[in-house]
């Protein structure tokens, strides 16, 4: 990747760390196994950052955002189980299910019969999960898709470059809005339609865009431009 970003073709790159998800997931978040992961990934980034300082057609000159998809939570794969499979078993159903999050569709069973089938469930929190089927859970001790108000549900974001404002404390931002920091940090002013908006992301960059760029952006954002 590296020989690829110092061509004079290169504007965006895109590197994805497999972990450490799969180890929350299956250690939890605070294991030690997670930690280990993450000092993985910080060897990774600090090598990035080296070679980044040794490229002159790099060095000073790119913007590097650093974030995750989501947070994750502590589980408890035997205590703390909502078990939906012993209510709707004989339910005639259509199930949109993760373990933290749970959809039901009639599909042949009343809506009254569902709703009278649940009533009696624990009311899911943080760090619940959803059993809906026969098999327990193997080895599941972190999850995420509960309500993003929750601080464990958000993920971090480190951002620095020439082109990215500093501060000393810490700021709050949607993760909807990296779209449109990067369209600004590339000068692309027709995104496609999209929930991020521009005009929070503006203080988070040294030169924010012209009014003009702006204008456009947020019609082509909103779906409003005519051509």
């Amino acid at each position: 990747m590296l020989d690829w970003i110092s061509s004079d073709s290169f504007n965006l790159g895109m590197l994805y760390f497999n972990q450490p998800d799969s180890a929350g997931h299956r250690f939890g978040p605070d294991s030690q196994e997670v930690m280990q992961e993450i000092e993985l990934c910080n060897a990774g980034v600090a090598y990035l950052l080296q070679r980044i300082k040794e490229t002159p057609s790099l060095n000073g000159k790119t913007n590097l955002i650093i974030t995750s998809d989501h947070g994750m939570a502590q589980t408890d794969e035997k205590n703390k189980i909502v078990d939906v499979y012993n209510v709707i078993k004989d339910l005639e159903v259509i199930l949109d299910e993760s373990p933290a999050t749970l959809g039901i569709w009639p599909n042949g069973s009343t809506t009254e019969e569902i709703v009278n089938a649940i009533k009696s469930l624990q009311q899911e929190d943080l760090g619940w999960m959803f059993k809906t089927g026969p098999s327990d859970y193997d080895h599941l001790y972190g999850m995420h898709g509960y309500d993003n108000e929750f601080p464990e549900m958000n993920p971090f974001m480190v951002a620095s470059g020439p082109d990215i404002e500093q501060f000393t404390e810490r700021q709050s931002f949607f993760q909807i809005d990296f779209y449109p920091l990067v369209c600004a940090l590339l000068k692309l002013d027709k995104p496609n339609r999209i929930d991020g908006k521009i005009d929070r992301v503006l203080r988070f960059m040294k030169n924010p865009p012209s009014e003009e760029f702006l204008t456009q952006f947020r019609k082509y954002a909103d779906g409003t431009f005519q051509p």
